[in-house]
């Protein structure tokens, strides 16, 4: 399983030490017993907020690009 994250765009938000993150997610999947990869996009939009100096993901919400997967499941991380 591989997973590319691209157009990566950043701004600070409303609250002091968070920041608004948006990207872009595909995730290739590859089994055994499949001949052809699976493929799953999607746009990510990401709440970042500075604990103890890092930053640290506090919410996170996933657009998929498609209604119907033929994947059998979602059993990842995207």
């Amino acid at each position: 399983m591989r997973r590319f994250v691209t157009s990566v765009r950043a701004r600070r938000a409303p609250a002091a030490g968070e920041y608004r993150v948006i990207s872009n997610a595909l995730v290739v999947r590859t089994r055994p017993t499949d001949q052809v990869p699976q493929l799953v996009s999607a746009r990510r939009e990401d709440l970042l907020r500075c604990v103890d100096g890092q930053l640290k993901l506090a919410a996170r919400t996933i657009y998929f690009d498609h209604n119907v997967f033929h994947t059998g499941n979602l059993a990842f991380f995207v």
